[in-house]
C-alpha cells in the first residue's frame, strides 16, 4: 500500500492534511492548538510572506519536555523546542516502509511530499488504522475465496 492510500484515508475520516503552527507562536499556544485539534504534532511555519515554507515539527513530546525544564511556556516561542531535522516520506513509498523509517527515527509524525513540496502530515495512528484496515480486507477477500472449500479429512 502507498503512503497516498494513508493520506486518502485520513482525509475521507475528515481530518485535514496538515496542521500548521507559526514559529512565533508561544508554546502555551501551540499547546492549546494541538489540545482543542487533538493532535500530537503540527508543522512549524516559517513567519510570512513564506507562508508555505516549513522550518521544524514540534510534537507533543517537544512540549512535554519543554515543560519540565521551563519555567515561563508563555513566553518561549516554539521555534525554540521543535525538532528542526524533518524526516520527511514521498506520497509514493511504501506504508510499511514509512512505518519501519518512523519507528527506527523514533518519531510519530512524518510529513509527506510530492514532487518536493510538503503537502500533509501524517501520524503513526494514521498508518496503523491503514494497515490494519488493508489486513482486515485481505482476510476478508481470503475467507471469501478460501471460505466455501471442503477439505475431505478422510485420509
Amino acid at each position: 500500500m502507498r503512503i497516498s492510500k494513508v493520506l486518502a484515508y485520513r482525509i475521507k475520516r475528515n481530518h485535514p492534511a496538515l496542521y500548521t503552527v507559526d514559529a512565533e507562536a508561544t508554546v502555551k499556544e501551540v499547546a492549546w492548538y494541538m489540545s482543542q485539534n487533538n493532535i500530537g504534532g503540527a508543522l512549524v511555519k516559517k513567519a510570512a510572506p513564506a507562508v508555505d515554507e516549513y522550518i521544524g515539527i514540534v510534537s507533543e513530546r517537544d512540549i512535554v519536555k519543554c515543560c519540565a525544564i521551563c519555567d515561563d511556556i508563555e513566553s518561549i516561542k516554539v521555534k525554540s523546542i521543535m525538532s528542526e531535522k524533518m524526516i520527511t516520506a514521498d506520497i509514493n513509498d511504501n506504508a510499511i516502509t514509512v512505518s519501519k523509517q518512523m519507528y527506527k527515527n523514533h518519531i510519530r509524525h512524518i510529513p509527506l511530499s510530492n514532487n518536493g513540496k510538503i503537502i500533509a502530515l501524517i501520524s503513526i495512528r494514521d498508518l496503523i488504522y491503514c494497515i490494519d484496515r488493508e489486513k482486515d480486507l485481505m482476510m476478508t477477500h481470503m475467507n471469501d475465496v478460501c471460505g466455501n472449500l471442503h477439505y475431505n479429512t478422510n485420509y
